[in-house]
């Protein structure tokens, strides 16, 4: 629902304004920043598994830990870049 405010009017705007300034708001903005890399990198894990590498035990678990510290890592720079305006 808050989502979707900014697109009605001034006051609504200035609701989801005041929301994503909070700190659920930051909270939310962060997962949902993180949940984006995360599928991304899993994308190109995935593309690498359809062109047969990575099948290895091993290999398996570092790619995915690799993508969660990439997430993580792409997550907090972007969102860095963000708060320095």
């Amino acid at each position: 629902m808050v989502a979707g405010c900014p697109a009605g009017s001034a006051a609504s705007y200035a609701v989801a304004a005041r929301f994503f300034a909070s700190i659920p708001g930051r909270l939310l903005v962060a997962a949902w920043v993180f949940a984006f890399f995360y599928h991304l990198l899993n994308g190109v894990r995935h593309l690498f598994w359809d062109a047969g590498l990575g099948f290895e035990r091993r290999a398996r678990h570092l790619s995915g830990w690799l993508v969660v510290a990439g997430a993580a890592l792409l997550g907090g720079v972007t969102l860095l870049l963000f708060a320095i305006r």
